[in-house]
């Protein structure tokens, strides 16, 4: 039951926003690690140079 909980919380997170975050550098979204416990939860953030090359996710802290 647990894992079907996360599994559909996941899903309302990342669906929204994980068509615009697949075409950007970044490829397509890891998925998260475990928030800290002061976090509720992780947003996936895709960072470029200024000159939009070197992507990469970051994960940042939605409290």
């Amino acid at each position: 039951m647990r894992k079907a909980v996360l599994a559909a919380i996941m899903l309302g997170i990342l669906a929204p926003t994980a068509g615009a975050l697949a075409r950007s550098g970044c490829g397509s979204q890891p998925l998260p690690p475990l928030p800290s416990v002061n976090c509720k939860t992780l947003r996936p953030v895709c960072r470029c140079d200024s000159k939009g090359q070197n992507c990469h996710w970051k994960f940042i802290c939605k409290r």
